[in-house]
């Protein structure tokens, strides 16, 4: 319905033909301009217009119901944790093994510029840890492979390339768990492997 008819009709307030003048002129996929200009004009009791009233109510419930969809408040995902974190390690070099680590730490999750988070981990041991990771479905993460990081166990320095991870938000509990290539060296003897490491983050 043109402009010029809407405010034409009833006794409408200010408010009420700006409203109704305002989405009656919108043409998008939800209520075409069509519908709009073809809408049976009703009047009530009252002398206004009860098509343009539903018709108004009807179209603004959708943009409400589209607004919450798009802005759905912050995402749960953010925040600093404290963690628990538990380790194993496969040792191949010198020689073959199996070792176990722990450690506690704080970690952050944050947005990204270059991925959907960024996982920022500090252990009480000195190790630290900075990964990009994508954002998964049904509040989880998964963890961007191929890149580096530094834990640290037992009093040993560890670098690892991260193969593959993900990570969980359940209620306040955010459960990270990673495999990884490692390389470091103690008492002056080089060691390698492979690993897996969970990290268990209480939200703070």
């Amino acid at each position: 319905m043109p402009p010029h008819l809407v405010t034409q009709r009833g006794s409408y307030t200010a408010s009420w033909r700006m409203f109704t003048t305002t989405f009656t002129g919108m043409n998008s996929a939800m209520v075409s301009g069509r519908a709009a200009r073809t809408a049976t004009v009703m009047l009530d009791g009252d002398g206004e217009d009860t098509t343009m009233k539903q018709f108004a109510m009807t179209t603004g419930a959708l943009v409400l119901a589209a607004s919450a969809v798009v802005g759905c408040g912050p995402d749960p995902m953010l925040g600093t944790y404290s963690y628990t974190q538990t380790a194993t390690y496969m040792q191949t070099v010198p020689q073959t093994g199996t070792y176990a680590g722990t450690d506690t730490g704080t970690f952050t999750v944050t947005e990204g510029s270059t991925s959907d988070y960024v996982f920022n981990a500090t252990g009480t041991g000195g190790g630290t840890c900075v990964l990009n990771a994508m954002q998964g479905s049904n509040l989880g993460m998964t963890i961007v492979a191929n890149q580096t990081c530094m834990f640290r166990a037992n009093n040993t320095t560890t670098n690892v390339t991260i193969t593959g991870g993900s990570g969980t938000l359940v209620d306040n509990t955010l459960t990270v768990t990673g495999n990884y290539n490692y390389t470091g060296t103690l008492l002056g003897v080089n060691f390698a492997g492979t690993g897996s490491t969970t990290i268990i983050g209480t939200r703070r």
